[in-house]
């Protein structure tokens, strides 16, 4: 009966300087900011200085937030956003052109969101590749925070019929 106490006494004092630096590594690791990508999808043009544009100010908007600029976000402690595939694709994209994006670029970066815009003044064109890109990232789980103009729900034909009294 005293054998078991001295045996439990002994391993529970070897067993902190045995895990020493394994927990000190995991209290340093826990402290350090984890990396998470944010993936963009922007509209195509052929004119390059729009696209210098968007890729500035996607760049400028991720340092605002890792470096707390103008707010204190509680996460930036823990987490540090990078860059992940910022990509151009065209408004009207065909669903084998979005399904490739998001299979082989997006998802292959581990991207944790993805931030799709679009700059389409014309309403109801791409309403049906805007449709099945949100609904394939919903059924992956990824959250998109999107732009675009086009709302369905808000275009209404408005035919004038005239009435005679």
């Amino acid at each position: 009966m005293i054998l078991f106490p001295t045996i439990v006494l002994i391993m529970a004092a070897i067993l902190p300087v045995a895990h020493f630096k394994q927990a000190n590594d995991w209290l340093m690791s826990s402290h350090r900011q984890k990396s998470i990508h944010l993936g963009a999808i922007l509209p195509k043009t052929s004119l390059t200085t729009f696209h210098r544009m968007y890729f500035k100010r996607m760049k400028d908007a991720t340092e605002n937030i890792n470096k707390n600029k103008y707010y204190d976000f509680n996460f930036t402690k823990y987490y540090q956003i990078e860059k992940g595939p910022w990509l151009m694709m065209p408004l009207s994209a065909s669903p084998l052109e979005i399904l490739t994006t998001l299979c082989s670029q997006l998802l292959a970066d581990n991207v944790v969101t993805i931030i799709y815009l679009t700059n389409s003044e014309v309403y109801g064109t791409n309403a049906a590749s805007v449709q099945y890109l949100l609904q394939l990232t919903g059924y992956l789980g990824i959250p998109v925070i999107s732009w675009n103009v086009d709302n369905v729900g808000l275009e209404q034909v408005s035919g004038f019929r005239s009435f005679i009294v």
